[in-house]
């Protein structure tokens, strides 16, 4: 920051020496009084720069580092703009002095100040590249300056060439002003800048004009650097305005719109498909010339209006245009060009799909004999796969096209081909229930009981237990979309309903409280305890439920009542948290009790303070507050929002269901400085406590000590009000960090 405001105050001085040097030049034979006085304190402080230069790292154009070796800083200055800077610093009387006595009232040295314009020049070409200043208002003040400062350099120099001159009266300024050394110096100053500005103008009012040879000969260079100087200008100007109106003229040149008078062809019937067009406004009429007709035979088919498209069956489909397309009245048309919008399609498959299904539609809508007869040849062009557009075996089973399914699939098409995601082939998206779901093609048949199409998929060898990304399956699709005829199809092809996801079928069935689908996935299901991605079975849904009729058609089913979850709840736990009597008289009439550990809790449950479990009344779990809240969120949590509402209750907890649920410790981290400790609630385990400590003293712990030091590996030893220490394996303590603090 420093730098920068010094750099800012030696630009003021360098406007300073650039309108000085050519003034005392011109102007002034012994700059004396203030004006010498400001010269020499301006120098010095130019001369001050020169030596902090010495100490300024610079920027190595080669490796792009800043470069702050002293020698190598000192060995570059020296060797480039060192001798200059220090000619432009030296006092006008110094000056005087070294030259010749014909010389010294000629102020060259002074001259020499005018190096110091480099730093201009480098500052507006800083600012020109900093996108916090207007490009345009930057280059403007720039060409503002040097057109000042040519035309302030001419001025002086025109004064000098009349003032050196032996002959006063023979100048150009003592042609129309004899005595002009008696004039004031303002009035001696502005009548130069006046004839300097006409001159670099080319107006020549004819009041000055040159009157001896030098002046003829200063003024011919004179006019050489205008010209120069006004195609810098005009150059320079012209670039700016273009660039200003880029964005306009590339918007009008790309965005014309283009306007058709009435009665005008835009179409023509039987001509190459090059392009299809928008209709903006206005309306047009779709004309049918019959082959050898004359022109009077022509037959109006159709009419178009705004909003509609024409001409989009010859691109889409690569054909002659089928109609000639006439406007009725001044429209107004947006063109895109064939090449381009299959370029868009290429690189958005599942879009073309779409478009390729919508044109069919429409299609199928039309009842005149031509549309249908291109209908046909359509479907045919898909079947050899003659369309640039891109083609599946899903955009053949969601028609419905058994035909075009088969030839797709005599081309070779494999229908087992996967994605990234895993699934087979090429993407549908259905939207059922407000939730989408991706389907293969066996998918797609088999939810919409198209029988033929999953023959032909079969036949030609698509795999039956293809499974998707969410562990979905061609016959679970059959199943649930209660498509018999198809599920003894996908049977006799080997499908297995086990290949997939069985439990979150099951779960599903449960969730949606529909026992036929739950018996129809049982008669495919053999193992009903497989557990989901959230580690539940069948029977853990349809216990917090309260469904007691799908708890007997699990039971008869081999359902384990004491398989655990992921957080170590079984059914029969379940059962008895939420007080469902009859689910518990189930379990007991089904299998007799097991030695559980639930005795041995209960024991332990004795001996704590009172903490009676709560029995709830039989209710549906859907119609409860629990069920409206956990349906809420697409994935449900019920086991582990159960676990830690149990916990509440005093309920068992597995697997430290001897534990009071509520224990609280003290942690602390004498590594990281803490050593006045937090007060938790105890986690599930010794995992648990060090995740937590990662996240309260910010660093990754190893290892749970006891205030005394010894190390606790089994989170059952950690007692209510118990004072832990959180180190890493490298911590050493020492006996302030440790003993002491109980």
């Amino acid at each position: 920051m420093t730098a920068r405001l010094w750099e800012t105050f030696l630009i003021v001085l360098v406007v300073y020496s650039a309108w000085v040097s050519p003034f005392e030049f011109g102007f002034i034979r012994i700059p004396t009084g203030g004006l010498a006085a400001t010269d020499n304190a301006v120098n010095a402080i130019f001369a001050v720069d020169i030596i902090l230069t010495f100490f300024v790292a610079y920027l190595d154009r080669l490796t792009y580092l800043l470069e702050d070796d002293p020698k190598r800083i000192a060995w570059r200055y020296a060797t480039s703009w060192l001798v200059l800077d220090v000619a432009s610093t030296i006092p006008s009387e110094i000056a005087r002095r070294m030259l010749p006595s014909k010389l010294r009232s000629y102020g060259f040295f002074n001259m020499l100040r005018l190096w110091r314009l480099r730093r201009v020049s480098s500052l507006f070409a800083r600012l020109e590249k900093d996108r916090h200043f207007n490009y345009f208002w930057v280059r403007c003040a720039k060409l503002i300056c040097v057109t000042l400062f040519a035309v302030h350099c001419a001025a002086c120099f025109y004064y000098l060439l009349a003032d050196r001159y032996p002959d006063p009266k023979e100048t150009w300024i003592g042609n129309t002003m004899p005595d002009f050394h008696s004039k004031g110096l303002w009035i001696r100053y502005v009548t130069s800048v006046y004839w300097s500005i006409t001159t670099l103008t080319t107006v020549g009012y004819g009041d000055y004009h040159a009157e001896n040879i030098r002046e003829m000969i200063f003024n011919i260079f004179y006019m050489f650097f205008n010209l120069g100087l006004t195609a810098y200008l005009i150059g320079n100007m012209t670039n700016l305005v273009v660039h200003g109106t880029s964005r306009t003229r590339k918007y009008v040149s790309e965005m014309k719109a283009e306007y058709f008078p009435p009665r005008e062809d835009v179409i023509l019937q039987n001509e190459a498909p090059t392009d299809f067009y928008i209709l903006v406004s206005g309306s047009v009429e779709l004309v049918e010339v019959p082959n050898g007709a004359e022109h009077g035979a022509e037959q109006v088919v159709g009419v178009a209006k705004s909003g509609e498209v024409i001409g989009e069956i010859g691109v889409l489909c690569y054909r002659p245009q089928l109609f000639t397309v006439r406007t009725r009245s001044l429209c107004q048309l947006l063109r895109m060009n064939r090449t381009a919008f299959l370029s868009i399609v290429q690189s958005n498959v599942g879009d073309g799909t779409i478009i390729m299904n919508n044109l069919i539609q429409l299609l199928k809508e039309q009842t005149d004999g031509v549309m249908v007869g291109v209908l046909k040849e359509i479907e045919s062009m898909l079947a050899r796969g003659r369309l640039d557009l891109p083609i599946t075996l899903c955009f053949a089973v969601t028609r419905g096209d058994d035909h075009l399914l088969h030839q797709l699939l005599k081309r070779n098409l494999d229908p087992n081909e996967s994605d990234q995601d895993g699934r087979t082939a090429l993407i549908f998206v259905k939207q059922e229930s407000d939730r989408v779901h991706f389907y293969d093609q066996q998918h797609i048949a088999a939810s919409k009981g198209n029988e033929q199409c999953v023959k032909l998929l079969l036949e030609y060898g698509a795999d039956p237990n293809a499974r998707d990304s969410e562990g979905k399956v061609p016959l679970w699709e059959a199943v649930y979309a209660k498509h018999d005829t198809v599920v003894q199809l996908l049977v006799k092809g080997g499908a297995e309903l086990s290949s997939g996801d069985t439990s979150l079928y099951a779960c599903t069935a449960v969730e949606q409280n529909n026992i036929e689908l739950l018996k129809q996935i049982l008669k495919h299901v053999i193992d009903v305890n497989r557990p989901s991605k959230d580690g539940n079975i069948p029977l853990h849904r349809a216990v917090c439920d309260g469904n007691v009729e799908m708890v007997e058609l699990l039971l008869r089913h081999g359902a384990d009542i004491d398989k655990q979850d992921s957080n170590g709840w079984t059914p029969r736990a379940l059962a008895e948290q939420q007080g469902h009597e009859e689910i518990q008289n189930l379990f007991r009439s089904v299998i007799a009790p097991r030695k559980y550990t639930s005795n041995v809790i209960r024991e332990d449950v004795e001996q704590q303070p009172s903490k009676v479990l709560p029995q709830r009344r039989k209710v549906s779990f859907h119609n409860s507050l629990f069920g409206v809240i956990s349906s809420a969120h697409p994935r449900r949590e019920t086991d582990h929002l159960l676990s830690r509402g149990l916990a509440a209750t005093g309920g068992p907890t597995y697997p430290q269901a001897h534990h009071n649920p509520l224990i609280r410790v003290t942690i602390s981290c004498p590594e990281m400085g803490n050593t006045a400790g937090k007060l938790v609630i105890l986690p599930g385990s010794i995992k648990e406590l060090l995740q937590l400590g990662a996240k309260k003293f910010d660093m990754m712990p190893t290892k749970v000590l006891t205030i005394e030091g010894a190390e606790v590996d089994e989170v059952e030893l950690i007692r209510d009000g118990d004072h832990l220490v959180l180190a890493s394996d490298d911590w050493v303590p020492d006996d302030t960090q440790i003993r002491g603090k109980n």
